[in-house]
């Protein structure tokens, strides 16, 4: 769960993501992915080189790079987990990851500036809509949009 899909050439995407399972007292247990697979209608799903840090929750569908690749923005890698209190976490790390289809590699593509919050924006490339998701404080039963 949690994972970013993207759509370049011409195949499909799933990347990173987070799973489940029960410790031995049956609580859940989250465990951080790096894992990422290519979708082909003519090949099927296959494995793909792994992503070099978890992204949980980042920003999708992936926008793309260049005209065949695409690219991971963030996302939740487990190092800020326990920052307490909430009010001081500064939200996922800012790094982003460019996949290249054709070398089947991952490179650093840079750091995001706003890397304290999960920035409104809109992105419109080859016809591919890419909205990011503000950063949410939850306390309690009550929500509300954290200020930059």
């Amino acid at each position: 769960m949690l994972a970013v899909a993207a759509v370049a050439d011409g195949a499909f995407f799933l990347v990173s993501g987070t799973s489940l399972a029960p410790d031995a007292q049956g609580k859940p247990v989250r465990t951080y992915l790096q894992d990422a697979y290519r979708y082909d209608p003519s090949r099927g799903w296959r494995r793909i080189a792994d992503l070099p840090r978890p992204a949980v929750a980042a920003p999708t569908p992936a926008p793309p790079d260049g005209a065949r690749g695409f690219v991971v923005l963030g996302g939740d890698d487990a190092s800020r987990l326990n920052v307490t209190p909430l009010s001081a976490h500064p939200g996922f790390p800012g790094e982003t990851w460019a996949y290249d289809p054709a070398a089947d590699a991952w490179r650093a593509a840079g750091r995001m500036r706003l890397e304290r919050t999960l920035w409104p924006s809109a992105l419109r490339a080859l016809q591919h809509l890419f909205v990011t998701m503000r950063r949410f404080c939850i306390s309690l039963a009550q929500c509300c949009t954290c200020a930059a």
